[in-house]
């Protein structure tokens, strides 16, 4: 079982989705897998997620949505998916440090 599950909803962000996929490669703690509910893009993004699911090494998933939804229901959609003990939800533009998940876990466990 993966310790975090995270969500991120996409939708033609592929201007800015490189930030956040080299963020979570570069991640310290590399108990997690990530979900990418996509509405459907018509840039690069989809591109882009394919090369990360091929090169990271980190689990991931590409949920397809068949229409345009929110992002609360973007994050709902992918939950039955998610199989992390915690779940967390991040948008695209988002930015981590490299030892931010081994941070949120270690909190956890106080």
């Amino acid at each position: 079982m993966k310790e975090i599950s995270i969500i991120i909803p996409v939708s033609n962000c592929a201007s800015t989705l490189s930030g956040i996929l080299s963020d979570l490669k570069r991640q310290s703690f590399r108990n997690f897998e990530v979900l990418f509910v996509d509405h459907h893009s018509c840039d690069q993004t989809p591109q882009q997620i394919r090369a990360f699911q091929r090169l990271s090494g980190i689990p991931c998933q590409i949920i397809e949505s068949r229409h345009r939804t929110s992002v609360w229901e973007s994050f709902n959609l992918a939950l039955p998916d998610a199989h992390g003990q915690h779940v967390m939800f991040l948008l695209p533009d988002c930015r981590l440090s490299s030892t931010y998940l081994e941070t949120l876990i270690a909190q956890d466990s106080h």
